[in-house]
């Protein structure tokens, strides 16, 4: 694998849920979607795109889970997201401005962690 990034992963595993690091080979997959799903919101998910037989970006069916930590997904991923979607309307807004806000004090927190080093 050339161009990779490892995010965190939340899945159901039998009967209890796990977390654990995924590899994701930027090369293969080149854009994503990540989309906000759940009853009460705030479950996000990614949805990785590859390139088909055609050229055209076609949703890669192994790549789409629960994140973990959705806002080091998406300083990791930056400019690789094609969108963000829901499948629930109703509070959307205030969750996207929540995981935009913990984006940036992600990266804030990087900023300072390399500034005392």
């Amino acid at each position: 694998m050339g161009n990779t990034i490892k995010i965190k992963r939340h899945r159901l595993v039998l009967d209890w849920f796990e977390i654990d690091d995924y590899e994701i080979d930027l090369d293969e997959n080149p854009r994503f979607e990540i989309q906000c799903r759940g009853a009460n919101l705030g479950d996000w998910y990614i949805i990785g795109y590859k390139r088909g037989d055609k050229g055209f970006l076609v949703q890669d069916t192994m790549l789409s889970f629960n994140l973990s930590k959705p806002w080091v997904s998406v300083y990791l991923l930056k400019d690789r997201i094609l969108k963000f979607s829901t499948k629930k309307r109703n509070g959307f807004t205030r969750q996207l401005i929540k995981l935009m806000a913990a984006v940036d004090n992600y990266e804030n927190s990087l900023i300072e962690e390399e500034a005392r080093a």
